[in-house]
């Protein structure tokens, strides 16, 4: 419906590298994603025919929010204005507990610190060349030196990504990635520009060039005290999950002995602190946010682990999942039967977010550079792309597309591929080079917009 409230729906589905099983080879749920995902779909599934049945004037929105465990695609969707006009948004995931998270997440950023010298022979002339692996290393001192003067709160973790590549030549290039946390937004933006200025007086120090690149930054959880309580209620109603004993037994068998918790954890009283970090957290600065969670996993069950993996395909943590979707579904219907009920979370939101403003002034797009070249895209010739339409799944298939290619934002060329056909070419003005980016895109006739298709940059 075009009035109402909005209802907006967080759905994950990213898995995580080398966790299938203990051969650690392919991408496996180590984050019970593949719930979280079913979850949203199933409570958006549900609301629908509420809504319908009722006659409920109400917007229900599903936000496919990938890479949320490395990279995230939520600040994006927020500094672009996906999430306006949201009226609150449900959140939940499969955890070993059942309750509500009422634990505020740490900002995070994660960062690449790349550091540029000049390479010679390590025993014969050391004196011709600049370590970038000396600034690298110092930089790690300097910034755990910098632990003694930063709050509580804060953490700092990094790792070496690029040491070199032999022993006995002075490394010209080394990298480390840094992961900054605080617990609230602007002092983690003070302690990363003190990190910031720890690697650039470093890179001066030593005769090196540094460059820093931001991969993702989280915003701090915003908390909602209405919503958590109303939440909960409707969770003390239905109840957890009640596992049968073949489903205990099963993970018993993965060496859990604990099993599934069937007991409800009650609602802090004040809201706690919880280190990790999510880019929910920026979901949670544009409007009433709260996470839900059930019981999918057994007790002290490692997370990021092939253990989540084993368990996410397992009929209990379908059991509790579908106990998820039951408790969101409820205090849906709740907010959506009683307005005054959304007020009041809305004057929580407005009363926590305080003096905090969300800057969507920078980074509203990710850097192409993470991503791999697109599906269904290949360079065949200096100045040709070809387009396969059945690889390139996101084309829509009922009727033909304009393509179009971009280079530092200029229009470059454009094809039209059918909604049968095989392949087409996009006739680029000049060859590509090196260090080319080429943006794709198609025309979407029902929004008339340009739609993002995907990059080509390794294959140039």
């Amino acid at each position: 419906s075009s009035t109402g409230p909005t209802i907006g729906l967080l759905c994950e589905y990213d898995a995580l590298p080398g966790l299938w099983d203990e051969t650690n080879i392919q991408n496996g749920h180590g984050c019970g994603h593949n719930l979280f995902a079913a979850g949203a779909i199933g409570t958006a599934a549900i609301l629908r025919e509420f809504i319908d049945a009722e006659n409920i004037p109400a917007t229900i929105k599903i936000f496919g929010t990938p890479s949320e465990e490395e990279y995230g695609s939520k600040p994006y969707f927020a500094k672009q204005g996906f999430f306006d006009g949201v009226d609150f948004f449900m959140g939940f995931h499969p955890l070993e507990f059942n309750g509500i998270l009422y634990s505020q997440h740490n900002a995070c950023t994660m960062r690449d610190y790349k550091f540029y010298g000049k390479s010679a022979h390590a025993a014969a002339e050391p004196e011709l060349g600049v370590s970038a692996l000396d600034a690298v290393e110092v930089m790690n001192v300097s910034a755990n030196y910098l632990r003694e003067h930063v709050t509580s709160d804060v953490r700092i973790h990094y790792i070496i990504t690029n040491g070199g590549s032999r022993a006995n030549i002075v490394p010209a290039f080394a990298s480390s990635r840094y992961g900054i946390r605080a617990q609230e937004l602007d002092n983690l933006k003070k302690v990363t520009n003190q990190i910031d200025t720890i690697a650039r007086g470093i890179a001066m120090a030593f005769g090196c060039s540094v460059e820093i690149d931001e991969i993702e930054t989280y915003a701090n959880t915003i908390l909602n005290r209405p919503l958590a309580e109303l939440a909960y209620a409707n969770m003390q109603y239905i109840g957890p999950p009640r596992f049968t004993a073949e489903e205990q037994y099963e993970v018993k068998a993965l060496g859990l002995e604990c099993g599934l918790s069937e007991d409800l954890e009650p609602l802090r009283e004040h809201p706690g602190v919880y280190a990790a970090s999510t880019d929910e957290g920026d979901v949670s600065w544009q409007g009433p946010w709260i996470r839900i969670c059930m019981s999918c996993l057994a007790k002290n069950t490692p997370g990021h682990s092939f253990y989540v993996t084993k368990q996410a395909n397992m009929a209990s943590a379908y059991r509790g999942m579908l106990q998820t979707v039951k408790v969101c579904v409820a205090t849906i219907v709740d907010l959506l039967t009683n307005p005054s009920a959304i007020e009041k979370t809305k004057i929580a939101y407005r009363e926590n977010m305080q003096d905090r403003l969300y800057d969507r002034s920078k980074n509203t797009n990710p850097d192409p550079s993470i991503f791999p070249d697109m599906v269904g895209a290949e360079v065949i010739k200096p100045n040709i792309i070809r387009i396969h339409g059945e690889e390139a799944i996101i084309l829509p298939k009922s009727e033909s597309s304009i393509l179009y290619a971009y280079i530092n934002g200029e229009k470059v060329g454009n094809c039209v591929i059918g909604p049968t056909s095989d392949k087409a070419d996009i006739v680029l003005n000049n060859d590509l080079k090196s260090g080319d980016v080429v943006i794709l895109k198609y025309y979407d006739s029902k929004t008339q917009q340009e739609i993002l298709l995907g990059y080509i940059q390794h294959g140039i």
